[in-house]
């Protein structure tokens, strides 16, 4: 696996180094545009089912990073929020044959793969619809239709998490939480969470907060929330 990926990666630095798009014909950039956007999905698919391995192996503390979210994030140059998303979209697909398939297929984008596996989570049912409107609809149809069937299939307490800020808060920092360290680190993370909710309403804010705060190091709290705005 390592030589095929590096002979991938290597190709693919040698392809962007010396690509010049003006000399390339138009129908032949349509067909690169759409081979480079399956790659771009298959190369998340591929990163995001690693992330959870880094994750379940704790490979990822020799990095000095808060947790494998974190990291994946450093890596990747994508928000905490995004690289969090990822690594519960692969926990979501192993239990997904069927999105898990069109993940690593190159079908389906992050963003695509969350929303369906949070839809068929809420309500298996949906499974197929999704993947159908994956290929056919706008992510944002996806989307909208994926919280349809969550708030269909929720229950009261599903119900106000999925449509209250705070929950959304509170959501935020038990995923991140989740990949922290032992119940004590856990414990005083909730605390310094509590604590550093005060004074903050803006929604962006908030969650940017609890996520700093449920890491292991408390000096992310300032970094994120001048990125929360």
């Amino acid at each position: 696996m390592y030589e095929d990926l590096a002979s991938i990666e290597e190709g693919m630095a040698v392809l962007t180094a010396t690509l010049d798009p003006a000399l390339v014909h138009g129908p032949d950039a349509l067909v690169a545009l759409e081979r480079s956007c399956r790659i771009m999905k298959l190369a998340t698919t591929t990163a995001m089912l690693l992330g959870k391995r880094v994750h379940e192996t704790d490979a990822w503390k020799p990095s000095g990073k808060a947790s494998a979210a974190h990291l994946l994030a450093d890596r990747s140059g994508i928000t905490l929020g995004e690289a969090m998303s990822l690594l519960g979209t692969a926990r979501k697909l192993a239990k997904m044959p069927k999105t898990d398939a069109a993940a690593r297929k190159g079908k389906l984008s992050g963003k695509q793969a969350a929303e369906v596996a949070m839809g068929a989570a809420a309500d298996p049912a949906a499974e197929d619809d999704l993947l159908d409107l994956a290929d056919d609809a706008s992510t944002a149809e996806l989307a909208a239709e994926s919280k349809r069937r969550r708030l269909a299939a929720a229950g009261d307490d599903e119900l106000r998490r999925l449509t209250d800020p705070d929950e959304a808060v509170r959501t935020a920092v038990e995923i991140a939480l989740a990949s922290s360290g032992s119940k004590p680190e856990q414990q005083a993370a909730r605390a310094r969470w509590a604590d550093a909710l005060e004074g903050h309403d803006n929604l962006g804010q908030r969650t940017a907060v609890a996520a700093a705060a449920a890491a292991p190091d408390p000096a992310y709290v300032p970094g994120l929330l001048a990125l929360a705005g």
